[in-house]
């Protein structure tokens, strides 16, 4: 086929297709009631299994989760756009894609969610749950204010809307924030795409520490109640707006088409496990923290009275002699208790240089040379 109908366009026979379907899976069951004796029923419905189409693949999810150290996890949903295009792109009046984020704990029962949708409103029940939109909001400006009566803002009204208020719909692969600018459609009022030609976007969630799994669901709706009901209420010249609202209401009130699902299984972080080394000079010793999996509390016991609650604590004993030394870390997720029996010889670790030969005769050997030979072996016990 011919890419373009301008001569000298050559014939291609890997020509990719370009359909101008677009999203629209909801407006066609509308038309086809309207006007039964005027349109092609079957060509209505292919176009709707190609809007279908267009739409599950025009993006992919990723989920990954992490213990956030309090008890529970943070979720980040990662949206990434697949098209050419904006995501959402088209006129903006009553479109818009959403994530909705569920959490279940082990027996099944929702513990957390976000982006709830109503199907007997038609609405998302934000701000409610703080939903992550993806979607434009063209406005009414200062001056066309002014010259109409209206109130400066967001608005439906879309042949006077002279002012883009809020636009974070994901940009396309490459694209950078100067040339979004430059074709006049720049993200505003969002700061979630950097560095600059990021195509995705990332959402964190916090959920309870009893959740087992989350499933993350991208919708796509045509038609919103909030834009219907505008309609309905803003036409007062005759029955098209009311028309289309009982249309709307009689036909699933444009019911969000699922673009992308995501399901993953949430893996109860490990308890800590402890360990740790010791480094003595003479009676002082300093205990240094191995321990692994993220402890947030320390309990030492020294094996001569003396305790710390400290991560790294340096500990001095009142004579040398052999110590049973035990560390017991601990989080939100458990603890562990590593005890080693005759790990330290206070004073088995001092330099020659600084020992006196005071008390020593020719036939004997220096103390620190003698605590040297007889040192330990380490018998770590876990616990």
């Amino acid at each position: 086929g011919y890419g373009a109908n301008k001569k000298g366009t050559p014939h291609r026979d890997d020509l990719p297709l370009h359909d101008m379907t677009g999203g629209n899976t909801f407006i066609p069951g509308l038309v086809g009631q309207l006007y039964p004796e005027d349109v092609d029923h079957a060509a209505l419905a292919a176009g709707v299994d190609r809007a279908n189409y267009m739409l599950q693949n025009a993006a992919t999810m990723e989920v990954t989760y992490a213990d956030n150290g309090i008890g529970g996890y943070d979720v980040d949903v990662k949206v990434i756009n697949e098209t050419g295009h904006k995501l959402p792109s088209g006129y903006p009046e009553g479109r818009r894609i959403w994530i909705n984020l569920v959490a279940f704990d082990a027996a099944d029962n929702i513990i957390y969610e976000s982006g709830i949708y109503d199907p007997n409103t038609g609405k998302l029940n934000a701000p409610n749950d703080n939903p992550k939109i993806y979607e434009i909001k063209p406005g009414i400006s200062d001056e066309v204010a002014v010259a109409t009566g209206l109130t400066a803002g967001p608005s439906f009204h879309f042949a006077i809307n002279s002012k883009i208020y809020f636009d974070n719909r994901i940009p396309p692969r490459g694209a950078t924030l100067a040339e979004l600018e430059s074709i006049q459609s720049p993200v505003i009022g969002y700061d979630g795409y950097a560095p600059d030609g990021q195509h995705w976007d990332n959402t964190l969630y916090t959920v309870d520490g009893s959740a087992a799994r989350v499933v993350a669901t991208l919708y796509y709706q045509t038609l919103s109640g909030e834009y219907v009901e505008f309609l309905r209420d803003e036409n007062t010249t005759n029955t098209a707006g009311d028309d289309l609202y009982n249309l709307w209401a009689a036909n699933g009130k444009s019911a969000p088409v699922v673009m992308e699902q995501v399901e993953v299984n949430l893996v109860p972080p490990a308890p800590p496990v402890a360990d740790f080394t010791a480094s003595a000079n003479y009676l002082e010793v300093e205990f240094t923290d191995q321990s692994t999996n993220g402890p947030t509390a320390w309990s030492w016991t020294f094996g001569d009275g003396g305790t710390s609650a400290e991560q790294n604590p340096t500990h001095t004993y009142a004579a040398a002699s052999t110590y049973t030394v035990s560390l017991t870390v601990s989080n939100l997720n458990g603890s562990s208790t590593l005890t080693k029996e005759l790990y330290i010889k206070a004073g088995g670790y001092q330099p020659f240089f600084k020992e006196t030969f005071e008390e020593a005769s020719s036939t004997t050997l220096p103390k620190s040379l003698a605590s040297l030979m007889d040192f330990s072996l380490q018998v770590p016990v876990l616990t």
